[in-house]
């Protein structure tokens, strides 16, 4: 073997010393990673908390579609004045017409309550006939119109009626709310709310 060969040989072995030697003070010291040690671990606990987060926010879905339901509810108990846990059937945009000798369907779903010259069960023939008539000076909740018990199947002198409100009940027995804007010897208008029984 040549001195140059020989040579070349101790550098090498010098080398590969020194690598193994500098992983040995790496494990001591703590500077070098080993991989089997790391990844798996750490990506279950991930998994965990990623299937704990989700249940977290299924639970908090469901929370909020019930306090969405509660809101809805309570919403609709308030929709109209006073309409309470009845709620609001139906009610006019404007002001139904009624001219002398007809009538109106307080039931109707028809876009005119189904005015007629011979049937209803709110008619005007030089007075206001229905069902437990009463008459209110300010706008009255349900439960004022259901509680009324001084009540009258017609009502005379129309024209003081005007700007005042009108509890009735429907051949249904549905409670409705009249407010009257308009009345003479020739016609009455009201606007009209009915809840529901």
């Amino acid at each position: 073997m040549s001195s140059d060969s020989s040579v070349s040989l101790r550098v090498a072995w010098i080398g590969a010393g020194a690598v193994v030697l500098a992983a040995v003070i790496g494990l001591f010291t703590g500077t070098v990673e080993v991989p089997v040690l790391s990844g798996k671990p750490a990506s279950a606990e991930l998994l965990q908390q990623v299937a704990d987060l989700t249940t977290a926010n299924q639970t908090l879905e469901a929370e909020n579609e019930t306090l969405r339901q509660q809101i809805d509810e309570l919403s609709t108990g308030e929709t109209g004045s006073g309409a309470g846990a009845h709620g609001v059937l139906r009610s006019t945009e404007g002001p139904i017409t009624i001219n002398n000798y007809t009538c109106l369907d307080l039931d109707s779903e028809e876009s005119n309550w189904s005015v007629s010259e011979s049937d209803g069960d709110l008619c005007y023939s030089d007075y206001l006939m229905g069902d437990a008539l009463s008459v209110v000076d300010d706008e009255p909740a349900v439960e004022t119109c259901t509680a009324q018990t001084q009540v009258s199947d017609s009502l005379r002198d129309v024209e003081t009626l005007l700007d005042k409100y009108v509890c009735a009940t429907s051949d249904a027995g549905r409670p409705v709310r009249l407010h009257v804007t308009g009345a003479s010897s020739d016609a009455m208008s009201f606007e009209i709310t009915v809840w529901k029984p």
